[in-house]
Order: structure tokens, then sequence, then C-alpha cells
């Protein structure tokens, strides 16, 4: 879903942010308690399955199972209200073939 200049860079941001998150919970486990850590981990874990339920599906995904309108309005949320959405879609289109 990603234009082709900001791919590698939102890898690499994923990749760091797990990094990240591994130091902090190393971090925190230098001052809490282990019963601690865990209720924390926990409630992280709950409110990022809360958030995800409102992620859309991937547009490429909805395109190839017929689901053209779907995948028309969800790439046009996760871009720009001005984007070319047809012709995006028509290159996974050609790339499908």
């Amino acid at each position: 879903v990603s234009t082709v200049s900001l791919r590698g860079a939102l890898g690499t941001l994923f990749q760091v942010s797990i990094v990240l998150g591994l130091v902090i919970t190393y971090l925190l486990g230098l001052f809490l308690t282990w019963r601690e850590m865990a209720i924390i981990i926990a409630v992280m874990g709950a409110i990022v399955t809360v958030l995800l339920t409102f992620i859309p599906e991937s547009p490429v995904w909805s395109w190839q199972r017929g689901r053209k309108e779907t995948a028309a309005q969800d790439l046009r949320m996760l871009r720009a209200p001005d984007t070319p959405v047809d012709q995006i879609l028509d290159a996974v289109d050609s790339q499908d073939s």
C-alpha cells in the first residue's frame, strides 16, 4: 500500500520499533517486579488488539478477491483523497497477470 519510495523506510521503522520495545521492556524490568511487568504487557497487548480492529484490509488483498470497490475505498483511506486509485489498482491487476 505504501509508495515505492517509502517501502524501505517503513520496513526499517517496523524493525526499529520492535527493537526499541525490547530495550524499553528490559529497562523497565530493572525497576518493576515480574508481576507488574506482566500486567503492563497484558494491558499493552489488549490495547493493540483493540486498535487492530480499526485497520482496513489490504487493498491489494481485496482487489485480488474481486472486491474492487472495497479496495478502492481502503486505498483512498490509506492514502490522500486525490490519489489516482484507478491507476494504482490497474498496476496491481497487471502484476497479477
